[in-house]
């Protein structure tokens, strides 16, 4: 039986290398923020959508539109206009014979997952992230404490493709978090920060797979730009050093959570509710 396959390619400039045909669609993001860049192909303002929230967002406004937009799609992905799953359609078939989903190569950490979280964003939104996903989904504590204080197998990029429903699910979740979230964190003052929904999307995603309990397929990236993770033989080596240091440094003291008392005396004193920590 045939699929109809889509994959998104989130862009926000044009691109000679873009893939563009009758499975990928280039999505220019953030294209309400920017209404007089024509890129050529579907923005991420249509319909029901959230193209203003881009800047934070990232990519994942295209995933967005897809999920309220798209209809009569059997399989949905996500890559990006320089950096793509390293699989063929003939594959992507044969493992959408059952429901899953497909993800980059995991990024190994040299800290557990929780750690590396605070290194992209404040320990305070950190802090924030966590207490929203339990608020929200208070039966999930042992996946949190296996996937982000006990591992340091981080999924990367907010890049998949996954049948239909396994979609559906996964926004189900995501995007509603997000939004809780989003209503609890405070404007950032600096421009790294500004991207930080989309840092805490990709923590959540390999979370996820971990409490859903999804069947996974994972594949290298095409990267068309310079790889900042390394690629072949270095790369592999990088991971073993950090799986080691990882294991020695980490993995015997890391049994629960922690955080820092001052990060979490700043939130209180602002009468933000923590009380989930």
């Amino acid at each position: 039986m045939s699929k109809n396959v889509k994959i998104l390619v989130a862009a926000h400039k044009a691109d000679p290398a873009i893939r563009q045909d009758e499975v990928y669609i280039p999505i220019h993001v953030g294209k309400a923020l920017h209404p007089e860049l024509d890129l050529g192909f579907q923005g991420d303002n249509t319909g029901d959508n959230i193209s203003e929230k881009n800047a934070s967002y990232c990519e994942l406004t295209a995933m967005y539109w897809a999920w309220k937009n798209l209809k009569d799609v059997d399989i949905i992905g996500l890559a990006h206009y320089r950096r793509y799953l390293n699989i063929s359609n003939d594959d992507i078939l044969n493992f959408f014979r059952r429901s899953g989903i497909i993800l980059p190569e995991k990024f190994h950490c040299r800290t557990d997952n929780y750690t590396n979280l605070v290194s992209l964003l404040t320990h305070e939104e950190a802090i924030l992230a966590i207490d929203t996903l339990l608020k929200m989904h208070p039966d999930a504590k042992g996946s949190i404490q296996r996937y982000f204080y006990q591992s340091n197998r981080y999924s990367v990029f907010n890049m998949f493709i996954a049948d239909w429903n396994t979609f559906n699910e996964y926004c189900s979740f995501l995007f509603p978090y997000l939004l809780k979230l989003e209503h609890r964190l405070s404007e950032p003052s600096y421009s790294r920060l500004k991207r930080n929904l989309g840092y805490v999307a990709e923590a959540m995603f390999g979370f996820w797979i971990e409490y859903a309990k999804v069947r996974t397929k994972y594949v290298p990236t095409v990267d068309l730009s310079p790889s900042p993770y390394g690629k072949g033989l270095k790369k592999r080596v990088r991971d073993l050093q950090r799986d080691l240091g990882f294991i020695l440094a980490y993995l015997p003291i890391h049994q629960k959570p922690y955080y820092y008392g001052a990060a979490l005396h700043g939130l209180r004193s602002q009468g933000i509710d923590v009380d989930n920590i």
